[in-house]
């Protein structure tokens, strides 16, 4: 099971991204809000939402906080963020820390 578990979170996590993406444009037709804040907004939330529901599904799958690590670290160098990827490691360890103390 476990060996399946980033690809479903990744999955999952692509659901998710495009429920809130449809959430939000939908709030900013009720609401008219301003293209610029609506692109800004919807890109942050869908990347912050994407890392949570990895890093809660790889919890879930019971992959434990090393290999959480070791999956986000992988997605990283998969989306070419190599030369960012110690930089944003550090946080998703921090993030990944956090919500494991919970």
């Amino acid at each position: 099971l476990t060996q399946f578990a980033p690809l479903v979170l990744l999955l999952l996590a692509i659901f998710l991204d495009t429920f809130l993406a449809f959430l939000i444009t939908q709030a900013s037709l009720f609401f008219s809000l301003d293209s610029f804040l609506l692109f800004f907004s919807t890109h942050f939330l869908l990347a912050l939402l994407f890392l949570l529901a990895l890093i809660f599904g790889c919890l879930l799958f019971g992959l434990g906080r090393d290999n959480t690590i070791q999956v986000l670290n992988a997605l990283f160098q998969a989306m070419h963020l190599r030369p960012l990827s110690q930089q944003l490691l550090v946080y998703t360890q921090s993030l990944s820390v956090l919500f494991l103390s919970l």
